[in-house]
C-alpha cells in the first residue's frame, strides 16, 4: 500500500455474456426490419456494428493498451503538451475485468465551465481542447472517443485532464 489515489473501473458479471444475448435479440429484430423494407442484410450490419463496438468496450486490456498509447503520445513523445495530464495504468491492479488509473485531481469540466472564469482561461481551455482533438485526427489517427465531461477534468494547474 503507497498511499497512491487511483481510479478504478469494474466491469459487472457476465456482461459480455449479456451484450451477445442482446445481439440476438437485435439481429432478429435485423431481420424483421430487413423483411418490412426490402432489404436482406442492411440493417444486420449495422447491429454487427453497433455490438462489435460494444464488445471492444468490455475489453479493459486493450482499453489499457489504448490509454498507453495516448498517455504515451501527450506526455512523452515530441509533440507532449505540458498543459495536457493523463492518468498512468497501473498494470500490476488491473486484469481482463478490472482497470486501475492514478487518479490526479481536478473538477469535471462541466462543473468548471459553470464557475466564474474569465474569458481567457476559458479561450485557453477551448483552444486547448481543440487543438488536442484536431492532433488526433491529423496527425496521429487515434482519438479519445469518449470525450464527456466525466472524462475530462480542469486540475489545479489549469491542465486539462
Amino acid at each position: 500500500a503507497t498511499g497512491t489515489d487511483v481510479a478504478v473501473k469494474v466491469q459487472r458479471e457476465n456482461v459480455r455474456e449479456i451484450v451477445q444475448l442482446d445481439a440476438i435479440a437485435l439481429r432478429y429484430l435485423a431481420q424483421v426490419l430487413g423483411w418490412y423494407f426490402a432489404s436482406t442484410d442492411y440493417f444486420a450490419h449495422i447491429i454487427d456494428e453497433i455490438v462489435g463496438k460494444i464488445l471492444e468496450e468490455t475489453d479493459y486490456r486493450r482499453e489499457a493498451v489504448m490509454a498507453k498509447r495516448f498517455a504515451d503520445y501527450y506526455t512523452t513523445s515530441k509533440q507532449s503538451i505540458s498543459e495536457i495530464a493523463v492518468p498512468s495504468v497501473l498494470d500490476r491492479l488491473s486484469s481482463d475485468h478490472v482497470l486501475t488509473l492514478t487518479w490526479i485531481h481536478g473538477e469535471k469540466l462541466d462543473h468548471w465551465a459553470r464557475a466564474q472564469h474569465s474569458i481567457e482561461e476559458r479561450r485557453k481551455l477551448i483552444e486547448l481542447g481543440v487543438k488536442c482533438t484536431v492532433r488526433q485526427f491529423f496527425e496521429r489517427g487515434f482519438y479519445h472517443a469518449d470525450p464527456h465531461p466525466g472524462n475530462l477534468l480542469v486540475d489545479h494547474a489549469g491542465r486539462l485532464v
